[in-house]
């Protein structure tokens, strides 16, 4: 297991009054702990692990920090697999979720099945999560609000007002999601393995020739963990004009401790706080 991040309190946080935020996939874990007052994150960690290791990165990451055995105010864990599918709401139909995602991503008696209402966008998003992570989650924290960190980086988009085409990136270890817009409309979400910084512009590329949009007139907006002195980085400026970091929600702030970091380093934990009411 790697820790690419540990961001560390400069006091211990009240737990009663504090909200976990954290993002499981198969090979991170992602965790925020945020002042239910303030709405200040004042404290991360990022972890990532290679594919022998997936079965105990949530165990290996518990044991590492007793922090997160505490009784929170609120917890919010966001789901991010790739197995999922978008339902237009006058289509949707529970029962019927279990049988489309089999149909788009194979059979599994391995997977839970949540659906959740994406509003104001008009659809729901329906997705599996294995349930062995399901069962760890629900274990420690059964009272626990689930989300899909498709959903809520769809729920944090800024759209243009001008409606220029946006992809939106967030970079992961040997992965990027990408939100694809155009006239201010949803056209896409994905995710994407890579394994070199030509990977993803190939990505972007594709994605911009299959949507009609030009290149030039693209608004890249990337975050995540990526920064100005990376490859990936100067790789995107070679290819595309417009390329800027996300910005953080107005209702959420950092902690000082978090000051020697580039902010869109925490997308995902600031996205999952965005979420909480």
């Amino acid at each position: 297991m790697n820790q690419l991040l540990n961001i560390q309190p400069g006091a211990q946080a009240d737990a009663a009054q504090s909200v976990l935020l954290m993002e499981a996939g198969l090979q991170h874990v992602f965790f925020g702990i945020m002042s239910m007052g303030n709405k200040e994150i004042q404290q991360a960690s990022f972890y990532s692990c290679n594919q022998q290791e997936e079965d105990v990165i949530l165990h290996q990451v518990f044991e590492k920090h007793p922090e997160l055995k505490a009784s929170f105010y609120q917890v919010i864990i966001g789901f991010q697999f790739a197995q999922n599918v978008l339902i237009p709401d006058k289509f949707y139909q529970e029962q019927s979720t279990h049988a489309l995602l089999e149909v788009l991503h194979g059979h599994s008696n391995n997977n839970k099945v949540i659906s959740e209402q994406v509003e104001g966008f008009g659809f729901y998003n329906a997705y599996q999560a294995p349930q062995h992570i399901y069962n760890w989650m629900n274990r420690h924290y059964s009272h626990a609000k689930y989300l899909h960190g498709y959903t809520a980086g769809i729920r944090n988009i800024h759209f243009s007002p001008d409606e220029t085409p946006q992809l939106i990136v967030d970079f992961k270890p040997s992965q990027i999601t990408v939100y694809a817009l155009k006239h201010n409309q949803l056209q896409l979400v994905q995710m994407f393995p890579y394994e070199s910084p030509s990977d993803v512009v190939y990505y972007l590329a594709r994605i911009c020739f299959q949507l009609g949009i030009l290149q030039q007139e693209v608004k890249i907006i990337i975050e995540g963990l990526i920064d100005e002195s990376s490859a990936a980085y100067a790789n995107l400026h070679k290819y595309f004009t417009n390329v800027q970091f996300s910005q953080v929600p107005d209702q959420v702030r950092f902690a000082d401790n978090f000051n020697e970091h580039p902010a869109h380093f925490f997308s995902s934990i600031y996205k999952l706080a965005a979420c909480v009411s």
